[in-house]
């Protein structure tokens, strides 16, 4: 397994020159390529693209190993279907490097002479509902925000369902210009978010967030829809405002009763005594939740 590091020195590769092969399985696949890329989705016998999957192998044994996979399906897909199909084919098996809890500036790539894949002849259908699901979910507001240089997030909504929760929030970023999105030495400019979840007793939750949709208002007042990780500066502008919405899917525990988030937004900053970029995570004010 070949590694390919990003500002990393020579410690730190022998720290991990002995990554072990684990598995991946590569739904849907329209080629052969050995990476476990499966944000091709077939929903009711159509193939649809999500930028929202992920992919988590557990091992059991060295023979046995437990795959989850996650896709986040919204109404904008499902188009408020009720009742839906998921079909999955075009299976490969094959192998990746055992990643460790904590590693950052890291890109792993398999060599031909290491890589596998093994074809599995198979079709799954799964025909799924909302019915169960929604009945048994249950849904809380929340009107706390927090603030970063001109951004707030608020939370929207908290949807608690059998199998985990998802937290809807808004952030509004006020006073944009292409200057301050391009160039990260502006006192303006935001990095990248995301967010630690932890339960009452201080235990970190698994979490996972992600952008769904991004609008800006120009000053004139005209909208533009961006992709939800675009920064769209093409063009030059000023005092304009984006509206995002982000999701965070976070475990659910046993009896879970008290919820915390805190957001983080991380940034590049240069250290000119050492002659390299660090990442600087600031932590933001945290959202407490009651949960019933």
């Amino acid at each position: 397994m070949n590694m390919v590091f990003f500002g990393a020195n020579y410690k730190y590769l022998m720290e991990n020159s002995n990554l072990v092969n684990t598995i991946a399985v590569k739904f849907n696949s329209k080629n052969d390529e050995i990476v476990a890329d499966n944000r091709n989705v077939i929903l009711n016998d159509e193939y649809i693209w999500l930028r929202q999957s992920i992919q988590k192998v557990t091992k059991i044994s060295d023979y046995e190993y437990k795959v989850y996979q996650l896709y986040f399906l919204t109404e904008k897909e499902l188009d408020d279907e009720t009742d839906f199909k998921l079909s999955f084919k075009n299976i490969l098996l094959i192998n990746q490097a055992e990643k460790p809890n904590e590693i950052k500036n890291i890109y792993f790539v398999n060599t031909e002479h290491n890589k596998r894949a093994i074809p599995i002849d198979d079709v799954i259908e799964v025909n799924l509902s909302k019915k169960d699901a929604k009945n048994n979910s249950k849904i809380y507001h929340n009107n706390q925000e927090v603030t970063y240089k001109t951004m707030t997030q608020k939370i929207d909504e908290i949807k608690v369902t059998p199998l985990q929760i998802i937290v809807k929030l808004n952030l509004t970023t006020t006073d944009v210009s292409s200057i301050t999105l391009r160039r990260s030495r502006d006192p303006n400019y935001i990095g990248f978010e995301e967010y630690k979840a932890f339960d009452e007793n201080g235990n970190r939750l698994s979490s996972y967030s992600f952008r769904k949709s991004q609008i800006i208002t120009y000053e004139d007042g005209t909208q533009e829809e961006w992709g939800a990780y675009d920064i769209g500066t093409n063009n030059d502008f000023e005092n304009a405002i984006i509206e995002v919405i982000e999701y965070i899917i976070i475990e659910k525990t046993d009896s879970l009763k008290y919820l915390k988030i805190i957001p983080t937004i991380s940034n590049d900053v240069e250290d000119v005594q050492e002659q390299k970029i660090k990442k600087v995570i600031d932590e933001l004010d945290e959202f407490n939740i009651e949960l019933d």
